[in-house]
């Protein structure tokens, strides 16, 4: 239940970055190593991907966008939550086209890899 003050969209957006940070944390990375991808990368997203991500200029956005991905996966009761927080992120005005690309293969191979699971 949250709290009266916070709606679902403020719950996923301190989800999606406790989520991020704890992974960094893990890793002892920040968001100029994009340690999450490299944990991901032998399983999730392809090298060439995870590099496309590192060198994005919405570099942190994008890393909060994969969380949020397989947050929905692993929670599918929560999808307007983590929906929502998604596209808070992919509608701001700084999201360059670059990196709405790089979600949209983003999303496209998370896609092939829970369909082979």
């Amino acid at each position: 239940m949250l709290p009266p003050f916070m709606d679902s969209a403020t719950a996923a957006n301190a989800a999606v970055t406790a989520a991020t940070e704890d992974a960094q944390a893990a890793l002892g990375v920040g968001y100029a190593s994009f340690g999450y991808c490299t944990q991901q990368q032998s399983g999730s997203l392809s090298p060439s991907l995870c590099e496309r991500m590192m060198r994005c200029e919405n570099a942190k956005e994008v890393q909060e966008i994969q969380v949020g991905l397989e947050q929905l996966v692993a929670e599918p009761g929560e999808f307007e939550t983590w929906a929502s927080a998604i596209r808070e992120r992919t509608s701001k005005h700084s999201f360059k086209v670059e990196a709405l690309k790089i979600t949209i293969d983003m999303i496209t191979q998370l896609a092939h890899v829970i369909e082979n699971q």
